[in-house]
């Protein structure tokens, strides 16, 4: 909860008002996880905190629009980096092995099973670019579809 949620918090209250400040409006991206939209099972405190991140996206995209600021949160699924291939997955097979029914939450849409680190940056670029400046207040989930099931 320390990092994601009031690490978060401080982060945008320390940086948004330099956006402010230089008057020309601009993109914060937060980054949550495909828990923040989808519940993970055994895993509570995480998703409560991925699904509070992905809140204070919509509420900051609210109170700073007015400066031409949007706040978007972004949702990786699986990642091929330690903690996606590693600690997160062993959670998952855990509670495969006592309930089969729950690996249905992550099953992708797509045939590759985990995205890559550039992946989840291209998103991130495409958010700060001009190419989404009508897009605010949107979880964008890079997660194969794996949200959706």
């Amino acid at each position: 909860m320390d990092i994601n949620v009031t690490g978060t918090w401080n982060t945008v209250m320390a940086g948004a008002q330099h956006i402010i400040d230089g008057g020309r409006g601009g993109s914060i991206i937060l980054i949550s996880s495909a828990a923040g939209i989808k519940m993970q099972p055994f895993m509570v405190h995480y998703t409560a905190s991925k699904h509070a991140v992905a809140g204070m996206a919509r509420a900051f995209a609210a109170e700073l629009g007015k400066h031409k600021i949007r706040v978007n949160s972004l949702h990786p699924g699986a990642v091929n980096t330690p903690m996606g291939t590693g600690d997160m997955l062993a959670a998952l097979n855990r509670a495969n092995d006592t309930n089969p029914g729950l690996m249905q939450m992550v099953t992708p849409f797509l045939p590759d099973y985990i995205a890559e680190p550039e992946d989840i940056a291209d998103a991130a670029i495409w958010l700060a670019s001009d190419e989404s400046r009508y897009v605010t207040a949107s979880r964008v989930a890079v997660d194969l579809g794996s949200t959706q099931f």
